[in-house]
């Protein structure tokens, strides 16, 4: 729990000097060295912590005057020089409301009052009850110098429910308390309320306070009393420093969680968002708990259990933030699991427990946490400092002021030692290094993105230009392969004009269309630009051109030809051209006399396969014959090539011969699935 200073002198106007900050922060930015920069923000870290320590720590002056039996003189105070707690014996009646116009009478009522040390928790049955719970009502008379001016009280956390009287007239309430547990009501409302106005200058004070919900109650923080304008302006600065600290807070885990959901893989981001948006909502549930300002209809117990899992839940976060930051650092899997196994029972007593029980596990909560937090400084952020990890000596140093920061709120919240709440400013601080590693990180990794992507372009621009110089070489190849076939065509020519032999002519004129459907291949692949494939479509309708043309010697028979547009691979084009030259002067030699009547070539897809047919009208195929039978040099070429391509040929006759083969279509010539 969160609460004022107990002990004398709390100067507000040190807190203003906290907005100087901005300017420092903003020349420490505009340094370029980065590596000062990461000596520097741990430095500037403890030296901020210290500094909020000494503004905010309560005064140990020795002239701070206290309250002995009931009373409290500060007709000597100089108010002008800052509020004073209103610390030391007060009067209680345990188990008693006193009526506050009664309280500083005579008789029964006066002699209920004992004398009460405050700041005060209530153990046992000092309340009238059992385990620090009951009711009960303080009294202080307090004299101050006549005409002194506008003075206020100025209060945060009284356990659980309290009313504040002074001179009789109610000055503020939290709840409603009740000695009754069925009528009392808890609730958080600091305040600073000013004082009536009092011609002799006393102030009679009662304070009648319950509590049946909390581990123990009372008077846990001493009220301050000061000039009114001064407390007023002191607690709207908390106020609005608490929630401007819980937005920018909330803004770093969104920021985070865009990071995460952007790269998945770094699941630093993921943790670093939560614990970000439960340290801003902590910050609104402590302290001056501004959550009770924005929801007042937000139960005690809602209020109780949000704090505690904020505190609960943020020590897991922030582990596992550290280990995946260095995950390279942590020992291995097992770490997370030995870490966080000791957090399981709190979150048991967060859901089921009731209030009383919860609360008083916070001390044990405090001693599994200091043991985890030093655990994973020793275990990775130091191996993390030592190894020299970006961002690891910046989080060692912030991760042990937040250690010594929590030790001390574990001190403050249990009443042990007299210390400031600093909690607040440490975790801002720890915040701020968190999202500076993280984005230094992320600048960093943005920077080799830049990098990298330069040196692609260039890597590109290299690869642009060896694929043109390869596309050239290509070229030339088809070009020189094209002229050498061509070479070879004209020899054969010349050799079956040589012989004189028409058996010779024959198989040579058979040996040049071969030859020719080749050569027209790498004569197509010279002039393409789409690279390896090549038109089937294109190149069958030429390839029965040139052969029709060489065949025919005259008109030539009438040409059907239904070519489908099917890009395939060289290697398949040249299996395909030699079929379709065998067949085609098969026609010739045995369907159509003289090259006259009708040729019919087709080529198209069929599913995954592709269908090339030679048709023409003349006699037909002979009875009994087959593709098996025919013993020629050309069919035997056209069965070697279907059985390499796992194809099928099927001769038929009726009103002409008509020979199909059937064929797979390799996987480059296959159409792109899906829509």
């Amino acid at each position: 729990m969160k609460g004022f200073p107990v002990r004398g002198r709390f100067e507000p106007r040190a807190i203003p000097s906290l907005r100087q900050g901005p300017p420092a922060c903003a020349i420490l930015l505009t340094m370029s060295a980065r590596r000062f920069l990461s000596i520097t923000l741990p430095a500037l870290a403890v030296a901020a912590l210290a500094l909020l320590a000494v503004e905010c720590a309560p005064g140990q002056g020795v002239d701070a005057p206290r309250a002995s039996g009931g009373m409290l003189d500060l007709r000597a105070w100089d108010f002008d020089e800052g509020p004073v707690a209103l610390a030391g014996e007060w009067e209680f009646a345990p188990g008693r409301f006193i009526d506050p116009g009664a309280a500083f009478g005579k008789g029964e009522a006066a002699s209920s009052f004992v004398p009460r040390e405050v700041p005060d928790r209530w153990r046992d049955g000092d309340a009238g009850s059992v385990e620090g719970r009951g009711g009960g009502t303080y009294r202080l008379s307090v004299r101050v110098r006549p005409g002194v001016g506008r003075l206020a009280l100025r209060f945060t956390t009284i356990a659980t429910a309290f009313e504040v009287y002074a001179n009789g007239a109610l000055l503020a309430t939290g709840g409603r308390p009740s000695l009754d547990p069925a009528a009392a009501v808890a609730g958080y409302k600091p305040a600073a309320v000013e004082l009536p106005a009092s011609s002799d200058g006393r102030f009679d004070l009662v304070v009648r306070v319950s509590n049946h919900e909390y581990r123990e109650g009372g008077m846990w923080r001493a009220f301050a009393l000061g000039r009114a304008r001064n407390l007023v302006a002191a607690k709207r600065f908390r106020d609005a420093y608490s929630l401007g600290l819980a937005c920018g807070l909330a803004a770093m885990s969104v920021h985070a969680m865009i990071l995460f959901l952007h790269r998945r893989k770094e699941r630093s981001y993921l943790y670093f968002s939560l614990f970000a948006v439960l340290v801003a909502i902590r910050t609104l549930v402590t302290g001056e708990y501004v959550m009770v300002d924005i929801f007042p209809s937000l139960p005690f117990e809602a209020i109780v259990r949000i704090e505690y899992a904020t505190a609960f839940l943020a020590l897991p976060a922030g582990i596992l933030f550290f280990i995946f930051l260095f995950r390279d650092e942590a020992p291995g899997l097992w770490l997370p699991f030995a870490l966080l196994a000791p957090m399981a029972p709190f979150i048991f007593l967060l859901v089921l427990a009731p209030l009383p029980t919860l609360t008083r596990g916070i001390f044990w909560f405090y001693a599994v946490a200091w043991v985890l937090m030093v655990s994973t400084l020793a275990f990775v952020l130091l191996r993390a400092a030592i190894r020299r990890k970006p961002g690891g000596l910046v989080l060692l140093v912030a991760g042990t002021q937040l250690g010594l920061a929590a030790m001390n709120d574990m001190a403050y919240s249990s009443f042990s030692f007299p210390t400031a709440d600093v909690i607040p400013f440490s975790l801002a601080i720890f915040i701020l290094a968190q999202d500076f590693v993280l984005s230094r990180r992320f600048t960093r990794a943005f920077d080799e993105s830049e990098r990298l992507a330069v040196e692609l372009e260039d890597s590109n621009r290299r690869l642009e230009l060896l694929l043109a110089e390869k596309e050239t070489h290509v070229k030339e190849i088809h070009h020189r392969v094209k002229n050498s076939l061509q070479i070879v065509s004209s020899i054969a020519a010349l050799q079956a004009h040589k012989s004189g032999s028409a058996e010779t002519a024959a198989a040579m004129a058979a040996l040049r269309d071969r030859i020719r459907s080749i050569s027209l291949v790498h004569e197509k692949l010279h002039g393409n630009a789409s690279g390896s494939l090549l038109d089937m479509g294109d190149y069958v309708g030429d390839l029965v051109r040139r052969l029709v043309s060489g065949l025919a010697g005259g008109e030539g028979p009438e040409l059907e030809l239904e070519l489908e547009h099917v890009p395939l691979p060289m290697d398949f084009c040249v299996d395909l051209g030699l079929v379709a030259s065998e067949l085609i002067a098969n026609a010739f030699r045995h369907g159509l006399e003289g090259g006259r009547g009708r040729l019919v070539v087709t080529l198209r897809r069929e599913g995954d396969g592709l269908l090339l047919a030679v048709g023409d009208d003349g006699p037909g195929y002979p009875e009994g014959f087959s593709s098996d039978s025919g013993d020629s040099l050309g069919f035997k070429i056209v069965r070697s090539l279907a059985r390499k391509r796992h194809g099928s040929l099927i001769l038929s006759s009726g009103g002409g011969a008509r020979a199909e083969l059937r064929l797979p279509m390799p996987a480059e010539g296959l159409p792109p699935s899906g829509p």
